[in-house]
């Protein structure tokens, strides 16, 4: 869908926060070419919540250290993965394949892009409290869309999130 109809359904805040870095040096310390729609929803959306739920992390937010909590993650998913690899089939992130996350629900649901050469090739979404997971062929904008407008079915995200942003 890209941007510009995703900001047809949920307008962007007047003041962002947090847009602007720098892309390249951050996809090179962390082996991912961020999509085209993700970089620009961190410019035209900044720093902030979706629907009061779910978060996508911002790599230039002010106040956290995003490298660090993004490898963080990662090697929690590698931790669960090595105690039970039935129930986690996706490979963590190694230099650019696996999963790679980008954003987090309230419920503490992990979103990841599944990556191959880089790129994210699905979305792939981890409940935060078992090893449920459901996968979706989405870009970025039209995952988020369907979620916030209710027209993506998932048994990890409940239905009745309003398509809102809430900025910082």
């Amino acid at each position: 869908m890209g941007i510009d109809s995703f900001v047809k359904v949920l307008a962007p805040p007047a003041s962002p926060v947090d847009t602007e870095g720098n892309w390249r040096e951050i996809e090179s310390g962390m082996h991912i070419q961020f999509p085209d729609d993700f970089k620009s929803l961190i410019t035209k959306f900044g720093t902030g919540g979706f629907a009061d739920f779910f978060w996508i992390f911002n790599p230039f937010a002010t106040g956290y250290d995003y490298e660090r909590e993004i490898r963080s993650i990662i090697s929690a998913y590698d931790t669960a993965k090595s105690n039970d690899p039935r129930e986690m089939p996706f490979h963590g992130n190694k230099n650019g394949y696996g999963l790679f996350p980008f954003g987090r629900s309230d419920n503490g649901d992990t979103f990841y892009w599944n990556l191959e050469d880089r790129r994210p090739s699905s979305i792939v979404i981890y409940n935060g409290r078992h090893t449920m997971h459901e996968s979706f062929e989405l870009d970025t904008t039209d995952f988020i869309r369907g979620l916030v407008s209710g027209g993506l079915s998932s048994k990890i995200i409940p239905f009745d999130l309003s398509p809102a942003f809430s900025p910082g």
